[in-house]
């Protein structure tokens, strides 16, 4: 019999990290705010291998998506053009197609647009704002579900949400304060991945690392990796404002 995970999320390689029209606020808050390599790669640790609920705090294997992802939408409409925006940008990161399904039947990834109220009905969760959950086999680590909870109290909490829970579900399952200027942190009003963000879901989804490594096997690829990632981000950086110097 195969074995199944499930956990919870919530909120009470040539990779284009700098392409994205949407990052103009990434790079104000990463000139705001500094972050080394060995503060990033402790961010990953954090945020991929533990979860902010149930058996995972203490600890889980990596967990990620090996097949499309196909959401469908319920309710939110005036939402669904930021779900495009960042399942675009997800696709970049993560190689894999991402799109709203045209026959909900498809989908593997349900996106609920609810009040607060209902959510924490639902949910028998009494705090949470937004949440996701992610079901999977738990022997390979690949993740085959996903269901997002958005509050539609306010459009930027939905906001919010939109760019934590739906990337969280991707597998990185944790909040943690170690970064400011992330959508891990529960204090961050962003509405949008950072640079940060943006490096490790580059790391999880990078050829490098395997679904179901435990983190002793993971860690060593991923302190290289990070490095590699931010070298690159540096580098793209670099050349897009010496281009902008020329056409000047």
């Amino acid at each position: 019999m195969m074995r199944k995970f499930s956990c919870m999320v919530g909120s009470a390689m040539a990779l284009a990290i700098w392409a994205s029209p949407a990052l103009s606020q990434s790079r104000a808050l990463a000139k705001a705010e500094t972050i080394n390599a060995t503060t990033l790669i402790e961010q990953f640790r954090r945020v991929v291998f533990f979860t902010e609920f149930g058996a995972g705090s203490s600890g889980k294997p990596l967990f990620r998506w090996m097949t499309p992802v196909i959401a469908d939408i319920n309710g939110g409409e005036a939402y669904r053009q930021n779900v495009q925006d960042l399942f675009r940008q997800l696709s970049r990161l993560t190689r894999l197609p991402f799109r709203i399904a045209d026959d909900g039947k498809k989908a593997n990834m349900e996106i609920f647009f609810l009040p607060t109220a209902e959510i924490r009905a639902r949910l028998k969760q009494p705090k949470v704002r937004c949440a996701g959950q992610l079901q999977g086999l738990k022997h390979l680590g690949v993740i085959h579900a996903a269901q997002v909870y958005i509050s539609t109290d306010s459009r930027s909490a939905a906001l919010h949400c939109i760019a934590e829970e739906i990337t969280q579900v991707l597998g990185l399952t944790n909040d943690t304060s170690l970064i400011r200027n992330s959508i891990f942190n529960d204090t961050s009003k962003l509405n949008k991945l950072s640079l940060f963000d943006q490096i490790l879901v580059a790391a999880l989804y990078s050829e490098r690392l395997r679904p179901n490594m435990t983190e002793e096997q993971a860690m060593p690829v991923v302190r290289v990796l990070i490095r590699d990632l931010m070298a690159q981000a540096r580098k793209q950086n670099r050349d897009r404002t010496k281009a902008k110097a020329k056409k000047k």
